[in-house]
């Protein structure tokens, strides 16, 4: 096989292994026409450098690799063109012939100098029949080349052209002074990341900037280095209000290579609340090391509506907020009467005595002086001022102690009333007496009232005889002595079988923790009626603890307290037997209890 054979298979299996990869590598896929111009020059330099190092296999090795992108950037040309890679190759055979007319023409060329200035000729004659215009061979110099190569061929070129410079690295020092020169910006709201959140503009609301918070830039030069040098630059960009105060900036670096024509560099700025600023026109300046290379501006124009959506916000706020301390001004006012009143919730109004029935029908109109042939129940009206009107509900109890006129207590009668918020008054009421008559004899009588225990007040009566003297018999304390109550939970007693200090034992039955446990009761009954002492219930949870109740006759009823339940007792003493029942409050416990007196 001879050698050009053998070189052929191999170009041939060269360029179907870089087609191949093209198609199936993902990197080479990715790959785009302007991609290729870095990895051909990084690749020419390995070659230069292979060969300053003189080492054969370094050399051969580079030449490939460069031979290599070579075919690469043919395929991916191929793929956006009528041309494939035989007709490169075919057009580059004919034009290495056409620029050689010594060997392939017959034209004399001695000299290497002979045969560039041929090999120039004709490649201003091939360049000025595609281009009737006339273009300078200046502006064929490949921008793609190392500056000072590049700075060395225009220089060439000038001189052949008839300009000879003195010095080019003028050229490029002149060049590097100035080596962006402005094109465009544009301006648009942005994430903090620079992704803008529109299209760009030239005008903004103030409340979209506020919003935003963030506005990117993006401005293109003129790289005036292009094909001289690479270099990094950092552009900054300084924005202004109308007053001419710098209120945000932000900067950017990129470095800028020889083969780029235009460079472009963006940021994103920080933007103050611009809904504080004023409204007009605002400067955006681009500087690179603090050389201002350009200065544009935007409008910032007032969002009325939102103005005035923010303006009535805050005034509603404000009037809410307004609102909020007088109603808690208010509710500090209302809570501290509220503390105030408790201490005294009803106001007492009047108390009034009249003749009544058992069932509390009046046989007379109010009155301080009964006639003891015609009165049969003594009756007491206590009406109040509800102080907790519309504040809170409460629940009062008022105790009337009846003291004849040797002082003798005759018997007590209680009313029970729950007041709710909308009572402005309530009145309790009572009655002692005998349906029959002849409860009470002529003379003086005081009737003590208590509130809830609490002694509140006094009022006497008189009963006066007639002139034909007392037709009852009864004498006040005795059994046929009976008092009543218009209340729910009111009773009266008389003093006839009041009970002395007791003390008894027994028995309680009913109690949620169950069984029978022992109980012991230590009963003071008073003068006026109401019963002090203590209640033992021997088992866990409960104990000792006070009794506070009333005694009328053999009747007895108390309540006692333990933990959050209130036991109410009510019982009955049968010679030296004092036994009863018991209900409790909120649970609901009944029971029955039975003790006997030591």
């Amino acid at each position: 096989m001879s050698d050009d054979t053998d070189a052929t298979q191999a170009f041939a299996k060269l360029l179907a292994v870089v087609t191949e990869l093209r198609e199936r590598c993902p990197w080479d896929r990715d790959q785009k026409l302007a991609d290729t111009p870095r990895h051909l020059i990084e690749e020419a330099y390995e070659v230069a450098d292979a060969i300053a190092h003189g080492k054969t296999v370094d050399v051969a090795e580079e030449l490939g690799d460069a031979i290599v992108q070579c075919l690469f950037t043919g395929v991916i040309l191929a793929e956006q063109s009528s041309l494939d890679i035989a007709t490169l190759m075919q057009n580059a055979a004919e034009k290495l012939i056409r620029r050689h007319p010594h060997i392939y023409a017959g034209t004399r060329a001695e000299t290497s100098e002979q045969v560039l200035e041929n090999w120039e000729r004709i490649k201003a004659d091939e360049r000025a029949s595609r281009n009737p215009d006339g273009a300078t061979s200046l502006a064929h110099v490949g921008r793609g080349l190392p500056s000072m190569m590049r700075a060395e061929k225009l220089g060439e070129k000038a001189r052949r052209a008839g300009m000879d410079w003195a010095n080019i690295r003028a050229v490029l020092a002149k060049a590097r002074e100035d080596p962006l020169e402005f094109s465009s910006m544009t301006l648009a709201l942005s994430t903090r990341e620079g992704t803008a959140l529109g299209a760009p503009q030239a005008q903004f609301k103030d409340t979209d900037l506020t919003n935003a918070r963030y506005l990117k830039w993006t401005a293109s030069f003129k790289n005036l280095l292009a094909g001289l040098e690479g270099r990094d630059e950092k552009i900054e960009a300084r924005f202004y209000d109308p007053s001419g105060l710098q209120i945000a900036s932000s900067d950017t670096n990129a470095f800028v290579g020889p083969a780029q024509i235009t460079a472009d560099f963006s940021g994103v700025a920080l933007m103050p609340t611009m809904t504080d600023k004023p409204p007009g026109t605002y400067k955006v300046a681009l500087y690179s090391d603090d050389k201002m290379l350009s200065q544009e501006s935007f409008i910032v124009n007032q969002d009325t509506t939102a103005k005035n959506a923010e303006a009535a916000s805050d005034a509603a706020a404000a009037a809410a907020a307004k609102e909020a301390e007088r109603k808690a001004k208010e509710d500090e006012e209302r809570l501290a009467m509220i503390d105030e009143r408790r201490a005294k919730p009803l106001q007492l109004r009047a108390i009034s005595f009249l003749n009544t029935t058992k069932t509390g029908t009046a046989l007379s109109g109010a009155t301080d002086s009964f006639d003891v042939a015609k009165v049969l129940f003594v009756g007491w009206q206590v009406s109040f001022e509800n102080r907790l009107y519309k504040l809170e509900p409460g629940q009062y109890r008022v105790d009337a102690a009846y003291i004849g006129p040797d002082g003798r207590t005759l018997g007590s009668v209680n009313d029970y009333q729950p007041v709710s918020m909308s009572m402005r008054t309530v009145t309790f009421s009572g009655r002692v007496g005998n349906s029959r008559g002849g409860a009470f004899l002529p003379g003086t009588y005081t009737v003590n009232f208590y509130l809830n225990g609490q002694y509140f007040g006094a009022k006497r009566f008189e009963v006066v005889a007639d002139a034909g003297g007392s037709p009852y018999a009864t004498y006040p304390g005795s059994s046929g002595a009976i008092g009543s109550t218009t209340g729910g939970g009111g009773s009266s007693s008389s003093s006839g079988s009041m009970l002395g200090p007791t003390i008894a034992t027994g028995t309680i039955s009913g109690l949620r923790s169950g069984g029978n446990p022992e109980m012991e009761l230590r009963l003071r009954p008073q003068p006026n009626g109401f019963l002090h002492g203590e209640l033992v219930i021997h088992q866990s949870g409960f104990g000792m603890t006070p009794v506070e109740g009333f005694v009328r006759g053999d009747h007895l009823q108390f309540q006692v307290p333990y933990g959050t339940e209130t036991y109410y007792f009510e019982g009955q003493r049968h010679s030296d037997q004092i036994s009863g029942t018991f209900e409790s409050t909120p649970s609901g416990e009944r029971g029955t209890w039975v003790t006997t007196a030591n």
